[in-house]
């Protein structure tokens, strides 16, 4: 994307120096278009560069963060297209997913399901109707509430 910018920067200038010839006759119309291509050429690598940072997950504000700075972070934030949490994990931190591939599972918690297995001594303490907690991660960090609809 810099270097998109860059190129293109460098163009806007070339293009402008071409414009000036052209209106002394210095050059010659095809000349002139010639470069007026080149110009739209760099346009178009640029948009194309963003567009990919975009479809990448970076946002807007990643994009001009970036460009402010002239810096290229090794951090991309991942942002879902929905609201949730995160129900089930399928990559792992330095894994390489192809193009399309999921790296996290979403749900809504207002809208999820919980199948469980009890034993009988369990079941005697479970009613419908009833309040329960469970956590998403193993690790009781992230604590969603629910209630037993069916025994």
């Amino acid at each position: 994307m810099l270097a998109a910018m860059a190129d293109n920067e460098v163009q806007k200038k070339e293009l402008k120096r071409f414009e000036e010839l052209k209106s002394k006759n210095l050059i010659s119309d095809s000349e002139y278009d010639r470069e007026v291509s080149h110009s739209k050429k760099f346009q178009a690598e640029l948009t194309s560069a963003r567009g990919l940072l975009l479809a990448a997950g970076m946002n807007e504000k990643d994009i001009d963060r970036t460009i402010e700075t002239g810096q290229v972070s090794n951090e991309l934030f991942l942002r879902a297209p929905e609201k949730g949490i995160v129900v089930e994990r399928k990559a792992q931190l330095g894994d390489l997913l192809a193009e399309g591939n999921a790296y996290a599972m979403l749900a809504d918690p207002n809208l999820m399901w919980i199948e469980a297995s009890l034993s009988e001594e369990q079941i005697r303490h479970v009613a419908k109707g009833q309040g329960l907690t469970f956590t998403s991660d193993g690790k009781g960090l992230y604590r969603v509430g629910g209630e037993i609809i069916w025994v």
